[in-house]
């Protein structure tokens, strides 16, 4: 039998004294993207198929589930390295399963937070309504089939950030552009997600008919995302005012921005905080950048709990809450979560995080809805 060559997909994979998982020795392990030549038969034991190496064996796959561990190196890998034949992509969704096959019915092994880069380790398939990607740490479901829903995205060069000089609303006239914001709401050491304004893939997977019910809950701003969210994975951390003002509203149990939000109004500015918990403000009262509002929320909105940071002009227009950043916050923000250029989906405008229209701040049974579900 011609001898094979084995590159690991999966890792870390371990390296045992003989074929089957009881009864032997683990001494070694292999990293993802190392090979290993074949020196025996194969070998069916345990579950899983075993192959012998120069080291000891290995398994190459399950035979239960259909896990692959490593796969034979074909003449055409050798043209050019494995890194320019796979994709790098970076996880866009919230929260990413990983599978141990491409299909929903597999193994659930793990999960991904937004954010996070994954190296392509074989070709995409579709399967279920999805299509999948393999990674070092198993299958995850990259968009659906109808491109409607994008959980991953092919890392790309982000587009250049331009700041308005001047925010023009619907109604002809303009916003001043003032510095509310001289602390961030939520420490960025702390935030481990960020959902933009605008016409991001949030908005863009309302149009999915899952979301239908969603759909009608964001109407008020015109179908799109109307504010800023500060993910933080399911921890409680404290949400700050971050700007002077007074305490126009706190809203209890409430549906609109669960399970609480509070307003604090300066001048023609309204900025709601919602997703909060433990409110340490009350009506009336004055606040400074370092007042504490209360904490993010986890017990309703668990491992996607974030804060909901929405600004409102005259109250009538939803406006981009980064606008109103001190410029070394907002710098420090899209520097950490660069990821913008998969933040927006693809649409005829509104590409980055600065670049997103002025909302009208709506009843839902009136709407007039823009951006993706204008047409989904």
């Amino acid at each position: 039998m011609a001898q094979r060559t084995f590159r690991v997909i999966n890792a870390p994979l371990n390296i045992r004294n003989a074929p089957g998982i009881n009864g032997t020795t683990v001494i070694g392990t292999f990293a993802v993207d190392q090979t290993f030549t074949e020196i025996g038969e194969p070998r069916e034991v345990d579950g899983f198929r075993w192959i012998q190496h120069e080291r000891g064996w290995s398994a190459e796959r399950s035979l239960n589930d259909g896990r692959i561990f490593a796969e034979v190196v074909a003449a055409q890998d050798t043209v050019a390295p494995r890194s320019e034949l796979r994709r790098t992509l970076r996880v866009v969704a919230p929260l990413l399963n990983i599978r141990s096959a491409p299909s929903l019915s597999a193994t659930r092994l793990g999960v991904l937070f937004s954010g996070e880069r994954l190296t392509e380790v074989d070709e995409p398939r579709e399967a279920d309504g999805f299509r999948w990607f393999k990674h070092e740490r198993g299958w995850s479901a990259e968009r659906t089939l109808d491109s409607k829903e994008l959980f991953a995205t092919e890392v790309q060069p982000a587009p250049p950030l331009n700041l308005p000089e001047r925010l023009e609303l619907p109604n002809g006239n303009a916003c001043p552009l003032l510095e509310l914001f001289t602390r961030m709401p939520i420490s960025l050491a702390q935030t481990q997600w960020i959902q933009y304004f605008g016409n991001t893939r949030f908005a863009y997977s309302l149009t999915t008919d899952r979301n239908v019910q969603r759909r009608r809950a964001y109407l008020y701003s015109q179908g799109l995302h109307g504010g800023v969210d500060f993910g933080s994975n399911g921890v409680e951390v404290p949400v700050f005012a971050g700007m002077t003002g007074q305490v126009s509203v706190v809203r209890l149990n409430t549906d609109m921005y669960a399970p609480n939000f509070v307003m604090i109004v300066n001048g023609s500015y309204t900025v709601v905080y919602g997703h909060i918990a433990n409110i340490a403000v009350s009506l009336g009262q004055q606040v400074t950048p370092d007042t504490r509002v209360g904490m993010i929320d986890v017990l309703h909105n668990g491992s996607n709990a974030h804060l909901h940071l929405e600004v409102r002009y005259q109250g009538q227009w939803i406006v981009n809450p980064l606008l109103f950043m001190r410029a070394d916050l907002r710098q420090a923000l899209l520097s950490k979560f660069d990821n913008y250029a998969l933040e927006f989906q693809p649409f005829d405008k509104w590409q980055t995080p600065l670049d997103q229209p002025v909302l009208q701040l709506m009843n839902p049974a009136q709407a007039s809805v823009i951006g993706p579900a204008a047409s989904g």
